[in-house]
Formats: C-alpha cells, sequence, structure tokens
C-alpha cells in the first residue's frame, strides 16, 4: 500500500499497533520508504488520533513489535517522529 492512504480509517488502534506521527505526508512517506527498506511493513494513515497530534500530520501504522527499529530507520531518514501512539 505505498504511497497511499488508508480510505477507511479506523478510530481504534489495536493492542498490537503503533502509529508513528510525523509532521506531513512528505516525511511520513521518506520514513515509510525506509521502513521498508528495512523490510518493515507500514501503513500511511490520516486518523483523528493523528490530528490530536499535528493538525496536517500523518502517521505510520506498523507492529508494536517494530516501533522501535521503525522509529530509528525513520530517523536515519530524516524524518522526525512527534509521536508514538499505541492503544489508549
Amino acid at each position: 500500500m505505498h504511497g497511499s492512504i488508508n480510505k477507511r480509517e479506523r478510530k481504534v488502534i489495536k493492542m498490537n499497533e503503533t502509529i508513528l506521527v510525523f509532521s506531513s505526508v512528505t516525511y511520513a512517506l521518506k520514513a515509510q520508504k525506509a521502513l521498508n527498506e528495512s523490510g518493515i511493513s507500514s501503513e500511511l494513515i490520516r486518523s483523528p488520533r493523528v490530528r490530536e497530534i499535528r493538525g496536517c500530520g500523518y502517521g505510520l501504522r506498523i507492529a508494536e513489535k517494530d516501533k522501535k527499529a521503525a522509529s530509528a530507520s525513520a530517523a536515519r531518514a530524516g524524518a522526525t517522529v512527534l509521536a508514538v501512539l499505541g492503544p489508549k
């Protein structure tokens, strides 16, 4: 699902999911590319939870187990993670 936004935005984050929040779609896509190159699956989203952190922000939904590696890959690619969201 590289480069497309999930049109069926879920308001609930499942127990095994994490969302990394970025300031723009440009940084989210840059991070997604880095994650893909690292073998980490992600889904580009724009959800109410992301908008609570950053009005125009975008997020990458990833598996909870990949949180540290994904954050590090994004940072190496120059995409600053603004927040890490998990289940409420």
